[in-house]
């Protein structure tokens, strides 16, 4: 047996747990280990001390003393009575907790069941954003042309000019800049540069201008 195992004999020893052949094993490490053998004189001290010691019997009456004790009234004390006491009151209380969580229960089912109000006023909730109608070239207005919602000139208010740069590009038989780099300016150059190709006897040129280019333009007259 070794040390460690000795002193937990000691304790299954003292317990009254330990067996025979546990016994003699016991005793044959005390007698060759001088620390085990004080331990062992250790334990035996404790056990005969707790063996000496007489713990003090309570009186028989001790139970009834204490009941006695805590149910007396102290002088000039009156003793208080419950409300509760007896079969009815406590019937009452029991009938006014169940109608209260009954009523309440009904009128949580009775908010819930009620439908949700539908609003089916079409009105509108949000503001009009729809732009207004301002015309990006004024001067090209009286030509007849509509305007798109976003304020942009539709492909119909360009035509007239279009077909003036067809007119011009077929007469004088060049190739005309794209519409987009064209302006009212860069064609009265072209035009007063250019030796007259008789733009002045074309039928309807002048009809297919606007007004206030017409009104830029400069009168064209053959040369003699």
């Amino acid at each position: 047996m070794r040390c460690e195992e000795f002193e937990a004999a000691l304790q299954q020893q003292a317990d009254g747990c330990l067996s025979d052949h546990d016994e003699v094993s016991l005793r044959q490490h005390a007698h060759g280990c001088p620390a085990c053998q004080e331990l062992e004189d250790g334990f035996r001290l404790v056990i005969q001390a707790f063996a000496a010691t007489r713990l003090p019997v309570p009186p028989p009456d001790l139970t009834q003393q204490i009941i006695q004790a805590a149910t007396a009234v102290r002088p000039g004390e009156k003793q208080r009575g419950s409300w509760l006491r007896g079969p009815a009151p406590r019937l009452a209380a029991a009938a006014a907790v169940l109608l209260v969580i009954g009523w309440w229960l009904l009128s949580s089912r009775e908010n819930n069941d009620q439908p949700l109000p539908i609003n089916l006023d079409p009105s509108p909730l949000t503001a009009d954003l729809s732009p207004p109608n301002e015309l990006l070239f004024p001067e090209l207005a009286d030509a007849g042309s509509t305007i798109d919602h976003d304020g942009t000139l539709l492909s119909q208010a360009v035509e007239p000019v279009s077909q003036i740069f067809r007119a011009v590009g077929r007469s004088l038989a060049i190739p005309v800049r794209p519409l987009a780099s064209a302006t009212s300016g860069a064609l009265d150059s072209l035009m007063g540069e250019l030796p007259d190709p008789g733009l002045s006897e074309m039928p309807g040129l002048r009809d297919l201008m606007p007004r206030s280019m017409k009104k830029d333009m400069p009168t064209m007259r053959p040369s003699s």
